[in-house]
């Protein structure tokens, strides 16, 4: 019977049919994955390259931003501007390019140079009965505050720091003295803002030679005179303007009957330099200390104390308590010790015993700048001599 031969086929095949679709399914599927991946593989290729040509170009911009020529075309307005203002001061014209940008360095009024000046014993004591009152227990005995400063670029930065600080103790005669031909009228602004009574002079120091050392010499001396002048009883201490100084200092200061010594850090070549204190005497035993010191030490300092670790009552300054020039450089603060005591048992230890740090010798970074490695160079002494603000 054909009919049911047919049929026959026809069932016996459809298991081989199905075979065949399914393996033919199978097959689509594998392509259709293979498309995907594919396709995936190009898209991260594409970020891949793309991410390597954005890179390429970010450095092509940096390499040309850095180019040497167009450093110079940004710095040549500046440079031109210091020109002009050497102009100015030398009642020449200015070059015309740069004329527009004149007033964002120098400002014409800082051109000017002032006049010593001095605040008398009669305002001092008024400005501390504002301060404190009628009360004379209440006002606390005044500070001299000496202060050699000099034209640098880092000068402003150090006396505008140390104004903050002294803010904080009104009873403060600040006593600032430049070692220039003249008074800047840049630091005369500074002292006005602060309201503290002051002193503001100048002597300028004789030339530096490779055996000795005469800066701040001068000007603390002038600071003494002052402090006769005045003739108000207090304290005389000799802060550096590169200084930083806790606010306690001051109550500490105050505490010296004659001749009073605490610690320094960051001086005589360690971490600080102080003196050790007997516990059963109370009086100095030793100073700590790096420089210039040691037993058999033919070079020792006597006193081996830093500029900014010590203090003397009013009294104990006379007309013969003086530094100077012709002490070598390292001994000045030894040497001007020796002229006022004889031995280190009659110094005063403050600050708990010498036990703790108030002063910390900051000394500010020269700032790093174009040109000759930051150092003043001729166009910048001939402004200077007109206004110390560069």
């Amino acid at each position: 019977r054909p009919s049911d031969n047919t049929n026959q086929e026809r069932c016996a095949s459809a298991p081989c049919n199905s075979k065949e679709s399914t393996s033919r399914e199978l097959t689509m599927t594998a392509i259709k994955s293979n498309k995907k991946a594919g396709r995936g593989r190009s898209v991260s290729l594409i970020t891949y390259y793309s991410t390597i040509v954005f890179f390429c170009v970010c450095l092509l911009s940096v390499v040309q931003l850095q180019k040497p020529e167009d450093i110079s075309q940004h710095l040549s307005g500046e440079i031109h501007a210091v020109h002009d203002v050497v102009a100015v001061a030398a009642n020449k014209e200015p070059t015309t390019r740069t004329h527009r940008t004149l007033d964002n360095y120098l400002p014409e009024e800082g051109l000017e140079m002032v006049a010593s000046r001095k605040t008398d014993a009669a305002t001092v004591r008024e400005h501390l009965e504002h301060y404190y009152g009628n009360n004379s227990s209440a006002v606390p005995g005044i500070v001299y505050f000496i202060t050699p400063t000099f034209q640098r670029h880092t000068q402003m930065v150090d006396l505008v720091r140390l104004s903050y600080t002294l803010d904080h103790d009104r009873a403060i005669y600040w006593i600032v003295v430049e070692d220039a031909e003249h008074c800047s009228k840049r630091v005369r602004d500074l002292l006005d803002r602060t309201g503290l009574p002051y002193a503001h002079l100048h002597k300028l120091s004789p030339p530096v030679t490779e055996n000795d050392r005469t800066k701040g010499v001068n000007q603390r001396n002038i600071g003494l005179d002052v402090v006769q002048q005045v003739g108000i009883p207090g304290v005389v201490y000799f802060g550096d303007d590169d200084n930083a100084y806790d606010v306690r200092l001051f109550s500490e200061l105050r505490k010296t009957k004659y001749v009073g010594v605490f610690g320094v850090a960051f001086a005589g070549g360690g971490m600080y330099e102080r003196c050790i204190v007997d516990s059963k005497t109370g009086k100095i035993a030793k100073f700590v200390t790096h420089f210039l010191a040691g037993e058999g030490n033919p070079e020792v300092r006597k006193f081996q104390i830093d500029m900014g670790g010590m203090a003397f009552h009013t009294s104990a300054i006379t007309n013969a308590t003086r530094f100077s020039t012709s002490w070598q450089a390292g001994y000045l603060e030894t040497k001007f010790v020796e002229l006022v005591v004889e031995s280190k048992e009659e110094l005063e230890p403050l600050m708990d015993n010498c036990t703790k740090i108030y002063v910390w010798h900051i000394k500010t970074k020269k700032p790093w700048l174009f040109g000759k490695t930051g150092k003043m160079d001729a166009l910048d002494s001939e402004a200077s001599k007109i206004v110390p603000s560069i």
